[in-house]
């Protein structure tokens, strides 16, 4: 635990005080209405949005895009008609 000096302490307790006082300042003082209408549906999420990203790294494993790997393939065919497949990444820069 570290120590707490009196400059410290000192400052944090004005501060505290000078906080409270505005929020009880706010709270007398505010006051705010929201109406949302249900009537816009709002931001729709494009069909191409899913997709899969993989490093370059994950190519130094011959046994990860092989026709062995099932799960990988599942994950493939469960994208959408518009689905994304990302080869290559970040690490792709540093070679």
């Amino acid at each position: 635990m570290s120590k707490v000096t009196r400059r410290t302490f000192l400052s944090a307790s004005a501060l505290s005080l000078v906080a409270g006082r505005l929020s009880a300042e706010v709270k007398s003082e505010a006051r705010a209405t929201l109406d949302l209408s249900t009537d816009f549906a709002g931001p729709s999420m494009p069909e191409d949005f899913i997709g899969l990203s993989y490093e370059v790294e994950q190519f130094a494993d011959p046994g990860f895009f092989a026709p062995a790997n099932i799960g990988l393939i599942q994950e493939f065919k469960a994208l959408s008609a518009n689905g994304v497949l990302r080869l290559g990444g970040n690490t792709s820069d540093y070679g």
